[in-house]
Order: structure tokens, then C-alpha cells, then sequence
């Protein structure tokens, strides 16, 4: 890398996409609620281990926070250490956006 430039930190656990970030930004609020995200076919979840912190904002945007891990049902653990945004994977299709169903 030049000068300057910082290191991009991105995870993908199937459908759900982690990108590290510096802070949780204004608007968000603690949540208790430790499923990120729940399979619409197979029920399976993406979630936090308790030693993660869950933040949400009322447009349904999520950071997650702490030192721990993202399970998931069907895919390896991935050890969590900062703070991370949390997206859905979108699937193209010519007329809509589609969020990917795991």
C-alpha cells in the first residue's frame, strides 16, 4: 500500500458482508437483540455471541461492537474485534435490487 492509504477490513458470512469501521455513528441504539439477520428459507440466523454489542438505527441499519464472534447455523465463526457495519448482500436482477435470501 502508498502512503496514506488505510487497509479496507471486509468479512462475508453468506449473505451478510462486514466492513470495519472506526465508530458507531450517531442515531444508533444498544440492542438486545443479538440476530442480525434470519435465513427467510431455513430459519437459520446470523448473530452475535454475547460478548458483542448490537446497534440498530430506525432505518434498520446495524454496527456490531466488542470482541467475539458472527454464527451462524451453516458457516465457520468469524472472530469480531472492533467495530463492524453490517449489510446485506443485493442481488442483481434486470428490473429490482433483490436482497439475497439465505
Amino acid at each position: 500500500m502508498r502512503g496514506g492509504e488505510t487497509k479496507l477490513e471486509i468479512f462475508r458470512q453468506g449473505d451478510v458482508l462486514l466492513i470495519k469501521r472506526d465508530k458507531v455513528p450517531d442515531g444508533f441504539k444498544k440492542s438486545s437483540d443479538k440476530i442480525l439477520v434470519r435465513g427467510e428459507t431455513t430459519g437459520h440466523a446470523h448473530k452475535a455471541s454475547r460478548t458483542v454489542q448490537v446497534f440498530r438505527n430506525p432505518e434498520g441499519r446495524m454496527f456490531i461492537s466488542g470482541s467475539g464472534q458472527l454464527l451462524h447455523e451453516e458457516h465457520d465463526p468469524i472472530p469480531i474485534d472492533g467495530i463492524y457495519e453490517i449489510q446485506r448482500q443485493i442481488e442483481y436482477h434486470p428490473i429490482e435490487q433483490r436482497t439475497v435470501q439465505d
